[in-house]
């Protein structure tokens, strides 16, 4: 484990080295804060013990404390791995946030989704909420309807953008009818194969899709519980992983191509499309949180008209949705030219390593000015 800690973890985090104890504790640091950051820790599918727990009086927030119990060192490394690699973007997201110049006329103060964030909202005297939270919460517009309720103004999607972009299926049904072209789909509900017998079904759904296929929960981010199936036996393990994540789940057609992350931010003029490219298999969740597992090229290798036409495809979804301030598209060029959209994701990761910032970033266009464009539409948007 230690020699794992010494070439995963990033700098400025400190550890302690056992002399023939079981338990290794973690020093992140005064800017964060274990117990907020666990709910990302299980997502990326690793865990620890926030600090605070063994304190009566609030310290120990600042630190985690590791421990396994017999799997072999490769097992030991990919866990210390997937949590260097949580503990990377809350320090990117630190350092990003704290880059918001304040003679721009903007103090910033960092809030967990915890059970604390109606009252701090209700009492901090904010002007604006600038929402940096993806996947659960951030994406399914929960937080945007708290800040609704609040009456604060918030950058990014409303409620009802957003949990239609959440939902898959309904968005799909949207982009549709919008004269876009995205990968056919079949929902499978869990209670309809526990209690109506869809089992039977589920080769007439292979063969309508085609293999390989694509199994996902309909809501969800990050690629958690994505599986691509390749062989019709490999399909049971992998709605077993997707109803893990939502009680419904979609066998989508897989679509090959290259890969492109498309951002839109209104008031922006178009920034350069991000091209993807996994070093081994796909973009799974495990290569988008391994680091070194994918290459991103930006802007991407493709014609410029083509570029044009794929910037075009994913500010027309980002319309048809109802999208606001920013989003992101995820689409695949396949060989005949045709730009599929994927997914919108109304709540995009912002960290510097994000890439909705590395779009801008190849535009010239730093975090912190990106960040300022996006709060200055939410002040915008404060009742005069």
């Amino acid at each position: 484990m230690l020699e794992g800690l010494v070439d995963e973890f990033p700098a400025g985090v400190h550890w302690t080295r056992p002399q023939g104890g079981f338990y290794v504790w973690i020093d992140l640091g005064a800017q964060l804060d274990a117990r907020a950051m666990l709910a990302k820790a299980i997502a990326a599918r690793v865990a620890y013990v926030p600090g605070g727990a063994f304190y009566a009086d609030g310290q120990g927030a600042s630190h985690m404390r590791l421990s396994y119990c017999f799997p072999n060192p490769e097992r030991i490394r990919e866990g210390i791995r997937r949590l260097a690699g949580v503990i990377a973007q809350e320090l990117d997201l630190v350092r990003a946030l704290g880059g918001v110049p304040t003679d721009r006329g903007y103090g910033v103060i960092r809030l967990d989704a915890d059970e604390q964030l109606v009252d701090s909202l209700r009492t901090g005297g904010f002007d604006a909420a600038f929402v940096a939270l993806h996947g659960r919460f951030g994406e399914d517009g929960t937080v945007a309807a708290l800040l609704e309720l609040l009456g604060l103004p918030y950058t990014g999607s409303t409620f009802n953008s957003s949990r239609l972009a959440f939902d898959k299926l309904a968005a799909k049904s949207v982009l549709g009818r919008a004269g876009l072209v995205v990968p056919p789909a079949i929902p499978v509900a869990e209670g309809a194969l526990r209690e109506l017998g869809m089992g039977t079904l589920l080769d007439r759904a292979v063969d309508e899709i085609g293999l390989p296929l694509v199994v996902k929960p309909n809501r969800g981010g990050s690629a958690l519980g994505v599986r691509l199936v390749e062989r019709a036996d490999q399909l049971p393990a992998a709605l077993m992983t997707a109803f893990g994540y939502d009680d419904t789940v979609l066998l989508e057609r897989h679509i090959t191509g290259t890969e492109l992350a498309l951002a839109v931010v209104d008031g922006l003029a178009r920034l350069p499309a991000v091209e993807i490219r996994p070093k081994e298999g796909w973009y799974d969740f495990a290569a988008r949180y391994t680091h070194g597992a994918v290459d991103f090229r930006a802007p991407a290798e493709i014609e410029a008209s083509v570029a044009e036409r794929c910037f075009e495809v994913a500010t027309s979804a980002h319309l048809a949705l109802g999208c606001r301030d920013l989003s992101r598209v995820d689409a695949i060029l396949d060989a005949g030219g045709t730009c599929w959209v994927l997914e919108v994701n109304t709540g995009p990761g912002l960290t510097s390593t994000s890439l909705v910032p590395m779009a801008a970033d190849a535009a010239g266009i730093s975090f912190a000015d990106l960040a300022v464009h996006l709060t200055n539409r939410a002040i915008a948007r404060r009742p005069r």
